[in-house]
């Protein structure tokens, strides 16, 4: 876990995404119920405008919530932390993705974080993202 008091407004953190294979985006679509073929299906998905299939949205976002639990434990997400995104552009199978957290607003028991993905120089979300920090740990 990251320790809460070195952290400073504009600090920010990245690390790379998963590796995005076929195989994860049929897994999650199996998982999830959603089988739609612009994910899972790669001879419909290569006639569509995107030349093959695309991940998730919703596999891209819940690597945050994983990683904001590891950076500040399960107990700042599970007790009421806040989180939005919104997806900007679209990511295919086997392109690199990375992801970065600044810190935007830090108070006695919270921290506020602007949320990043990128592919390269493509902007794939954007968020932000409150947690309540523990007592012992703030």
């Amino acid at each position: 876990m990251l320790n809460l008091a070195t952290l400073t407004i504009g600090q920010r953190i990245e690390r790379p995404g998963p590796a995005l294979t076929q195989a994860s985006f049929i897994t999650f679509g199996r998982l999830h119920g959603t089988d739609a073929p612009i994910h899972t299906d790669p001879d419909y998905a290569a006639k569509t405008p995107f030349g093959g299939t695309i991940a998730h949205g919703m596999m891209l976002l819940a690597v945050f919530e994983s990683w904001l639990c590891a950076l500040f434990g399960s107990s700042a997400w599970d007790q009421g932390a806040r989180f939005r995104a919104k997806l900007l552009n679209t990511v295919k199978a086997g392109e690199p993705t990375t992801y970065s957290l600044e810190v935007i607003q830090r108070d006695a028991g919270s921290i506020t974080l602007a949320l990043a993905l990128h592919s390269g120089e493509r902007l794939l979300a954007i968020g932000e993202a409150t947690l309540k920090i523990p007592g012992e740990l703030a």
